[in-house]
């Protein structure tokens, strides 16, 4: 598909959870791109086509909505991430945390560098959002499992670390190489 432009896009369906409710739409970015890494792009918002929501009054009129990136509690992809090999985060372990962020409590995987903590991960962040894999989001909506969730961590109010995760899952080798940066 081609959009804005010339340059080539991949339309991704998305949830974005903000500070007044959800808002489901199109991400067109990159194909290059994770959905993580468009989000801690330098950019100020997040450009979302086809918005809908059931909780927020206000009428998008099917034009693409630009949300500001400080209102955004955490996004996920509504269809599986593709898997993409990244040799990168091949030695990365997993460690479980739950976090809050608003009236949610999350709980999944964080990954983190051979003798890197969870803790430090969240905190000397450059970017805006982290990835969280295998995730159990419970909130005023009822509960969902996700298997990727992009976190603000200006939205972060507690982290409790549970411990890392057994590495011989099949599952953690390919979350860490297809969703985390």
């Amino acid at each position: 598909m081609i959009f804005e432009g010339t340059q080539e896009r991949e339309e991704r369906a998305i949830r974005i959870d903000t500070v007044e409710g959800p808002i489901e739409g199109l991400l067109y970015i990159s194909p290059q791109l994770r959905t993580l890494d468009d989000l801690n792009l330098s950019k100020r918002f997040v450009t979302v086509y086809s918005p809908q929501t059931t909780t927020i009054r206000w009428d998008f009129s099917d034009r693409a909505l630009s949300i500001a990136k400080t209102s955004v509690l955490f996004v996920r992809e509504l269809a599986a991430p593709s898997v993409r090999p990244n040799k990168r985060f091949s030695n990365f372990s997993r460690s479980r945390i739950r976090i809050r962020v608003r009236d949610h409590e999350v709980e999944g995987f964080c990954h983190v560098p051979p003798g890197g903590a969870p803790m430090k991960r969240l905190e000397n962040g450059e970017h805006p959002f982290i990835s969280l894999t295998t995730v159990l989001v419970t909130g005023p909506d009822g509960e969902v499992t996700v298997p990727f969730l992009a976190v603000n961590r200006a939205h972060i109010t507690a982290v409790l670390e549970l411990g890392l995760a057994e590495e011989d899952d099949d599952a953690a080798t390919v979350s860490v190489t297809a969703t985390e940066a």
